[in-house]
């Protein structure tokens, strides 16, 4: 933050356009601290992210109006990172706004341990409930990459730990089990609406030399069953595999499950609650990329109802 600089810039502006800077700064100070740069280091992509995550509002002329303010700053101190047009601005509203509706049917929503161990026991195929507790481990990675990518030589039975690209996961004898019978599954029932009451009403055959864990059906667009998950495939696949656990969640709740559950026992190993800003740095510590609000949110909601556990 260069506050001389925006204090110099602001100076002799009216009154009304100070406060809506002071409003803007304010984004932008967040911003900056989350993302370890500042605004007169922006490039325009950078920029970009800045208005997707912090500006964008209810409409592209509300958002077009904050976008002005940045420009006229960035124009101040020299800088072109402001590029955007109307109609990019107008393409990320509406991107936006679609977000926002698969938010509100995907929120939050605390899902114990022990009400899981219940549920998963209705999944018919191994690598299914597999994949719902990689993801209350907190196993997901951006379009579920660390899901697809996952390989069977990645988990390390002997040590109790599952090497990602980015980060290690210690896994307890149960997770262990989970996994080993996930690797050792060699058909696949495929579950419809209507089937069941006949979970073998359709099955196929695992290519069992595959070397990931989440094994596809074999045809020729996946060289026989031997390729990862693409984003659309493995994006279905968890989609069903969650209606398939009936609880009425999404594979975001098990992640910001996983998150409130590791941000409560580090509150209790320091002695004291988080601030947000101090909460964003431990999820990002642990490879979680919820939002630090979200968590502490669901924390206080599972202190209350759980107690300290």
């Amino acid at each position: 933050m260069n506050k001389e600089m925006r204090d110099e810039f602001t100076k002799p502006l009216s009154d009304s356009v100070k406060k809506a800077y002071k409003l803007l700064w304010k984004k932008l100070d967040e911003f900056e601290f989350e993302f370890g740069k500042s605004f007169e280091e922006f490039e325009i992509d950078d920029f970009n992210k800045f208005v997707k995550c912090k500006l964008i509002g209810k409409s592209t002329n509300s958002t077009n109006v904050k976008i002005s303010l940045c420009k006229k700053y960035a124009e101040y101190i020299g800088s072109n990172c402001v590029q955007l047009s109307y109609e990019g601005v107008k393409k990320m509203v509406e991107e936006h706004i679609k977000e926002k509706e698969i938010d509100n049917e995907n929120q939050l929503k605390y899902v114990g341990i022990n009400d899981l161990w219940v549920a998963t026991n209705r999944i018919s195929n191994d690598i299914d409930v597999a994949i719902v507790w990689l993801l209350r481990m907190g196993i997901s990675g951006n379009k579920f990459t660390e899901l697809a990518n996952l390989k069977v030589d990645d988990i390390d039975f002997k040590n109790k730990v599952i090497n990602l690209e980015s980060r290690t996961v210690e896994i307890d004898d149960k997770m262990c089990s989970i996994l080993k019978d996930a690797i050792e599954q060699k058909e696949y029932y495929v579950i419809r609406g209507d089937d069941k009451e006949d979970p073998k009403a359709e099955s196929y055959e695992l290519n069992m030399n595959c070397p990931y864990l989440i094994k596809q059906r074999p045809s020729s667009r996946n060289d026989y069953g031997m390729n990862e998950y693409k984003f659309s495939g493995i994006t279905a696949r968890v989609f069903r595999v969650m209606q398939e656990l009936g609880l009425n969640i999404s594979a975001i709740n098990l992640l910001q499950s996983h998150a409130t559950d590791k941000l409560i026992e580090y509150e209790k190993e320091i002695g004291k609650e988080l601030s947000i800003k101090e909460a964003f740095g431990f999820l990002k510590s642990i490879g979680s990329k919820q939002s630090s609000y979200d968590i502490i949110s669901m924390g206080k909601w599972v202190k209350q109802n759980y107690g300290n556990r």
